[in-house]
């Protein structure tokens, strides 16, 4: 399943945390029911100026180990 944060309505894709998506509901809900499908990062929002794709996706990573922990 691809994972993303994004505003309502159709609107822009964000940061992780920063949208609406319930991000860290669905993640629970895959850990509990212990889902055998796999979550992907989906990186589509803009990244900002001095970051990277790789440093993004790091910090989506931290969101998933902070919404499981």
């Amino acid at each position: 399943m691809h994972l993303k944060d994004r505003k309502k309505n159709n609107g822009e894709n964000m940061p992780w945390g920063q949208g609406d998506t319930p991000l860290r509901e669905i993640l629970q809900l895959m850990q509990k029911e212990r889902y055998k499908f796999m979550g992907t990062i989906e990186l589509e929002y803009p990244i900002p100026e001095g970051s990277d794709a790789v440093k993004e996706v790091t910090k989506c990573v931290e969101y998933c180990r902070e919404a499981l922990t």
